[in-house]
């Protein structure tokens, strides 16, 4: 069972994630789907990077489309058949636009900065097809977070639902970001003080000292005698 951690972890991000939707709207769930993003910047296949990106897609749409289940449980007993097609089927089969999201965007570039970028672009692309191949889908897109009177429809007027998701993706990937690496003013302020550091007299007196300390102590061992085997 922790061997396979990792893997169940990817869909149990999606479906924290899908908790930021409507009706629900626990906004900072949205930042679980740093997992599955870090997981495809660590990915060294594309099959990984498509198997990450579908279970992540599999967790969102089984969370998020529970209302459909709850129909059919509405409708009577004669329905009761149709739930686990649509709790895991109809899940899996829409998880695929995000598994090749992930697989193209893994293609697009071998940087972690790329691939992130190129994973919102692919993301949300991918989201655009399923809203309209084979009469659409367009239900639980990620940028139906945003669904929140007032600012997150005023939001939506000016960018619509697709650039909602940009956003939404986004903001989610921020923990990767969170390690800044160094400016290139910090490391040559760094360089510049080693060599200053290097130049002064007691830096070159200590390295002298232990340069003349290494050469006795390897001249007494060497001087001192070797004991023979009967000694």
């Amino acid at each position: 069972m922790i061997k396979h951690w990792p893997a169940l972890a990817v869909p149990l991000a999606g479906m924290l994630a899908s908790f930021a939707l409507p009706p629900m709207h626990i906004l900072p769930l949205v930042f679980a789907l740093a997992y599955p993003m870090a997981r495809l910047l660590a990915c060294s296949t594309i099959r990984s990077a498509f198997w990450v990106g579908w279970g992540c897609g599999l967790g969102w749409f089984i969370v998020s489309l529970y209302w459909i289940s709850n129909a059919m449980m509405t409708g009577g007993a004669e329905f009761y058949w149709m739930i686990p097609f649509a709790m895991l089927c109809l899940p899996s089969v829409l998880a695929i636009f995000w598994g090749v999201a992930f697989a193209l965007a893994w293609c697009s570039g071998t940087s972690p900065t790329i691939r992130w970028a190129a994973l919102i672009a692919w993301v949300m692309i991918a989201e655009y097809v399923r809203a309209f191949l084979f009469t659409g889908f367009p239900w639980q897109s990620p940028g139906m977070v945003f669904a929140i009177a007032p600012l997150g429809f005023d939001l939506a007027s000016v960018i619509g639902v697709f650039g909602c998701g940009v956003v939404m993706i986004m903001v989610a990937g921020l923990p990767l970001a969170s390690r800044p690496a160094p400016s290139p003013r910090l490391i040559s302020r760094g360089r510049r003080w080693n060599r200053i550091a290097s130049g002064s007299p007691v830096y070159r007196w200590s390295g002298g000292w232990a340069q003349l300390t290494g050469r006795a102590n390897a001249g007494r061992r060497a001087a001192r005698p070797t004991a023979g085997p009967l000694s």
